[in-house]
């Protein structure tokens, strides 16, 4: 592991799979072509990946906006913050926004979306989705492609948007909207724990 100081400080990997540490000064990683995984305690650092699956974990409890095609970063953990994590581009990510009311947004390619804790806004974009709400007052726009949305605790709001699409709302008094194309909505446990509510010809509660 390559450990930077408090100073601002340039870390850079190899060919071989690195684990590349900031502390709190505002530092410039530099990836290299292995598997690597950047920790990044300062969110004004400048982050590039490279050739390889690279992973970003901010370590700090500050709001980080991360655009991951930009940056050429495929996994990313966002942390207590209210974060803004992009993933843009034509190939597949995942982002797990960590605690926070946090911005999730995927790219072109097939995405594991996941809010997590907090009350979040994650919207799929172009592809085939995966996408979890965790806790929390969650919001999960499907967008185009067949999608999953999985709203998990809390009261959520799910809208498939385009596509053939899954909802499923778990725990919580949630509201499921298939909207474009043949939409399925998944139920677990028994019949009278649910109150269906029919809003219009696309939108169920």
């Amino acid at each position: 592991m390559l450990i930077g100081t408090h100073e601002a400080d340039h870390l850079a990997g190899d060919e071989r799979d690195n684990w590349l540490a900031g502390l709190a000064g505002i530092d410039s990683y530099d990836a290299g072509t292995g598997d690597d995984i950047l920790l990044v305690e300062n969110p004004e650092s400048h982050i590039k990946g490279g050739e390889g699956i690279d992973s970003v974990v901010f370590t700090s409890p500050q709001s980080n906006v991360l655009n991951l095609a930009q940056s050429d970063i495929e996994i990313a953990f966002g942390h207590r913050g209210n974060d803004i994590l992009i993933g843009g581009g034509r190939s597949s990510v995942y982002i797990n926004a960590g605690a926070g009311d946090d911005i999730v947004i995927g790219g072109a390619a097939n995405d594991v979306l996941v809010g997590d804790l907090g009350s979040d806004l994650v919207d799929g974009g172009a592809g085939n989705d995966l996408i979890y709400g965790g806790e929390g007052q969650d919001q999960l726009l499907g967008g185009t492609g067949d999608d999953i949305l999985l709203g998990q605790q809390g009261d959520d709001r799910l809208n498939g948007s385009t596509g053939n699409d899954v909802l499923e709302g778990g725990a919580g008094d949630d509201t499921l909207e298939g909207n474009e194309g043949v939409d399925m909505a998944a139920f677990t446990g028994n019949l009278e724990e649910y109150r269906l509510q029919k809003l219009n010809d696309a939108s169920w509660r």
